[in-house]
């Protein structure tokens, strides 16, 4: 099955879509709720669809209780408007103790006791995505709950339900060691997760200047990471709700080099 591509690079997304013909471009839960018809035209017009909904102020470790539930409700309350917009995943991490989600980290995330908290918040959102046939798209994440293959397994199976995917995103895993040779771990990620994912994130990361370890997201043909062995390992796994999105574009010159590149693996 060909590949379905989308794009994110911030203001330049839509642009570089039409340029490339890529069909997808990802939207998010605050626009979904304000007005799906008007979004769904939106996109429509521009011959463009919702690859995924995304509900990155989720947090399911949370430690306050209050901005959990209200994430869920929202959450809820979108999936059954999702079918306007031909969109099947929602996407969000899993949780950090930390609220800085992307930017710290807490021991507890790496806890049994953290697996079991989040897996309880992700229930109920599991039962309503199964009412509405929509996935919930996990974003690991070193630093997260979902740090790893393994530990995604583990969250699904408290929550024990397919509903449950997550979002192929190799370079969310990767260490020091990673970003002078990932191979490994792109081969490890790929075979662990396989079956358990729908969408797949080309994101890419590189060592920067600094003391110890300093890394940075930059283009994607400026780190190491091996596309070709990335679309070669997940391709098989793609059905027809799939999506690959490229993402974190720096700019709009990057993306306009880069993304031709990646076009050309699949």
């Amino acid at each position: 099955m060909p590949i379905r591509f989308a794009v994110e690079a911030g203001e330049h997304t839509e642009s570089l879509a039409a340029e490339f013909n890529i069909p997808g471009i990802p939207v998010n839960l605050p626009a979904v709720l304000n007005d799906v018809d008007s979004l769904a035209a939106g996109l429509q017009a521009k011959g463009l669809q919702a690859c995924q909904i995304g509900a990155f102020g989720f947090n399911a470790l949370s430690p306050d209780r209050s901005a959990r539930e209200e994430m869920k409700q929202k959450i809820m309350t979108a999936m059954p408007l999702a079918a306007k917009l031909g969109c099947k995943h929602f996407a969000f991490a899993a949780g950090n103790a930390n609220p800085n989600m992307f930017g710290e980290t807490d021991p507890f995330n790496f806890t049994d006791e953290a697996l079991d908290q989040a897996a309880e918040e992700l229930k109920p959102l599991a039962n309503v995505a199964e009412e509405h046939d929509v996935y919930l798209s996990i974003e690991p994440y070193i630093k997260t709950v979902v740090h790893s293959p393994e530990a995604f397994l583990k969250l699904k199976e408290r929550v024990d339900s397919d509903r449950l995917r997550i979002t192929l995103d190799v370079t969310s895993f990767y260490d020091f060691r990673d970003m002078v040779d990932p191979r490994n771990t792109i081969l490890n990620a790929c075979s662990t997760l396989k079956g358990h994912y729908d969408l797949v994130h080309l994101k890419e990361l590189a060592i920067v200047p600094g003391f110890h370890i300093h890394s940075e997201l930059v283009a994607h043909d400026a780190g190491n990471t091996p596309w070709d062995l990335v679309l070669e390992q997940c391709c098989d796994q793609l059905g027809s709700d799939s999506w690959v999105v490229i993402e974190h574009i720096p700019n709009l010159e990057d993306g306009k080099r880069s993304i031709p590149q990646i076009l050309s693996l699949a």
